[in-house]
């Protein structure tokens, strides 16, 4: 239930509310792997389309913890950049090291 009235308030442009449903949706999900990251992207989506870039780049980073390298890289370049424009310069710069070196 928590998936379906996340996806209706991503519908909705209720970014905030659906992102409080996907993170339920997580806490709740019985499902394998592939099952949490869809959840975790969908998190993602919904907190950058709620202007919360910082908690969203923290969701990447768990989610890039659970991918292939290839994945994982780009995740965390992803995240880097939401960290700098959210005016977390300092672990944004640093992860964007990590990634580019």
């Amino acid at each position: 239930h928590a998936l379906v009235a996340a996806d209706q308030a991503m519908g909705a442009l209720a970014f905030d509310r659906a992102a409080r449903q996907y993170r339920m949706a997580l806490e709740l999900a019985p499902g394998g792997d592939e099952h949490r990251r869809h959840l975790q992207r969908r998190l993602v989506e919904a907190l950058t389309n709620a202007g919360r870039e910082a908690e969203a780049a923290e969701v990447r980073l768990t989610l890039a913890a659970s991918l292939e390298p290839t994945q994982a890289l780009d995740e965390k370049r992803r995240a880097a950049e939401q960290l700098l424009r959210s005016g977390h310069h300092e672990r944004g710069a640093t992860l964007l090291r990590e990634v580019l070196f």
